[in-house]
């Protein structure tokens, strides 16, 4: 398979596109947001805000309209179905060895640091081990004796990562090992040493410009192709999804609303009001309906580990129907989480997550970014059907989460960042931990060129996509597929 596409015209339309619904949307949000919150410093008549309001939902159709009518989104999804192809291929090839006494391995234990790392922390761990396997080309091997007892085992839920090498007989080098390493070892934390570049936040080089030009978050794109592989459903886990989806009600258009509370709020996020959640979900509702889509019932699929919140839900907002899966609310509080029976409930939590039309949640929990990740085996425009309510995508230990400025800024408040065009910026996501963000078209980071921090515009900048080298996988694209 080609892995660089050919001229596309539309490759135009999908920078200008892209520029453009950031601008628009970025810079709406802030505005209204400044409109609704002006507290009486002076006066706005509500007629102007509501016209603010309208001109952006209008002009989120006609972008919907162009991404559609044009065959961009076609031609986005053609692009990533091919991607796909070729990176599952690649791990099938990897993970099924002709040999496995000579195939060269890495070890990853799962779970590790059961203590103080949950499901979601564990899988991420699992992605880590992944990017290593895939960078040295090596068939990966998962160590799960320390999962007894601690109610971590996924072995029902999902199928083997190999039919023909399960086992790793032998003395294991230490990490990165060295070319002739039958066996590696993988450290069990995230923050490894000597660190290659293939680790977060890169994509490899040899499909780094096809996914570019067709995902706007070619990392966590790449991120689920991992998730993909290894979440590949085992029948009776499937039974078990498709059997609660019939029960509860799950129908399109629904749209996934995850709300942690408990352990999240008391060591790592601010509160965040469900009154935020359920305004993005409105929006997406409003945004179908100018569509001309006959919305008969508007539904979300509420996952929470607080039952006040699906009590809130339920009566705060009566037109809707609240989608709950009861015994995973009650499983997720401190005393059962790790438990067999709340494993369960949290992958299927996160199975009907990622298979809503919409998701809402904050992109600071391990678990929403999980089924961002794999909403994007699923979605050509997943970066499109997902609202934050707090921080922007990223990974435990990423490097290089950089910006590049489009346009130059001069700072209208005290807390805004000044830089040049040109000039990168570095996002620093840890400040929403004690922070809310707001959603008004800004981001904290630092400028790399002046050293200095501030909230900065995001329509005036333009990520910048690390791309890794790694080894020719050219042998094993030619194997049969």
């Amino acid at each position: 398979m080609a892995l660089v596409s050919p001229r596309f015209p539309r490759l135009l339309i999908q920078l200008i596109f892209s520029a453009f619904r950031k601008t628009l949307c970025k810079y709406f949000c802030g505005l209204l947001l400044a409109l609704g919150k002006n507290n009486g410093i002076f006066k706005v008549d509500k007629i102007a805000i509501g016209l603010c309001d309208r001109l952006l939902y209008v002009a989120r159709y006609d972008l919907w309209r162009l991404r559609n009518e044009s065959g961009l989104l076609a031609w986005k999804a053609k692009e990533l179905k091919e991607l796909s192809a070729l990176i599952q291929h690649r791990f099938h090839v990897l993970q099924n060895p002709a040999d496995c006494k000579t195939a060269k391995k890495i070890i990853c234990n799962i779970p590790v640091d059961t203590k103080s790392r949950g499901i979601g922390s564990q899988l991420h761990h699992l992605s880590y081990c992944f990017l290593a396997s895939y960078g040295q080309q090596r068939t990966l091997i998962i160590n799960s004796g320390s999962a007894k007892g601690t109610g971590l085992a996924m072995d029902a839920y999902y199928l083997p990562l190999s039919e023909t090498c399960v086992h790793a007989n032998g003395t294991a080098a230490r990490w990165p090992g060295k070319a002739g390493s039958l066996i590696v070892q993988f450290p069990n934390g995230d923050n490894i040493t000597p660190r290659h570049p293939y680790f977060p936040k890169s994509v490899p080089k040899d499909i780094g410009r096809r996914l570019v030009n067709a995902n706007a978050d070619p990392f966590a794109w790449w991120m689920g192709q991992f998730f993909r592989y290894a979440m590949r459903t085992a029948s009776g886990f499937r039974d078990h999804v498709e059997k609660l989806r019939a029960r509860l009600g799950f129908e399109s258009p629904i749209v996934g609303v995850q709300v942690r509370r408990t352990d999240k709020v008391i060591r790592e996020a601010k509160l965040i009001e469900l009154e935020k959640y359920m305004e993005a979900a409105e929006d997406f509702f409003d945004d179908l309906e100018i569509r001309g889509t006959n919305v008969t019932r508007r539904r979300i699929y509420l996952a929470t580990d607080d039952p006040n919140v699906v009590l809130e839900a339920r009566k705060k907002y009566p037109n809707y129907k609240i989608v709950c899966n009861e015994e995973s609310v009650s499983t997720a509080n401190m005393k059962t989480r790790k438990s067999e029976t709340n494993m369960k409930n949290f992958l299927t939590d996160v199975f009907f997550l990622y298979h809503s039309d919409y998701l809402v949640c904050s992109l600071s929990s391990n678990i929403c970014r999980l089924a961002y990740e794999l909403l994007q085996t699923l979605r050509p425009d997943a970066p499109r059907r997902i609202f934050s309510v707090d921080s922007s995508y990223w990974f435990h230990y990423e490097v290089g989460n950089v910006v590049r400025a489009r346009y130059p800024h001069t700072p209208r408040r005290p807390s805004e960042l000044e830089f040049q065009k040109g000039d990168r910026l570095t996002v620093i996501f840890k400040y929403y931990r004690k922070n809310i963000n707001h959603q008004d078209g800004f981001l904290y980071g630092q400028n790399q060129d002046t050293g200095q921090f501030g909230l900065y515009p995001i329509y005036k900048t333009v990520e910048i996509t690390r791309n890794a080298d790694i080894p020719s996988f050219e042998h094993i694209d030619k194997k049969k597929k």
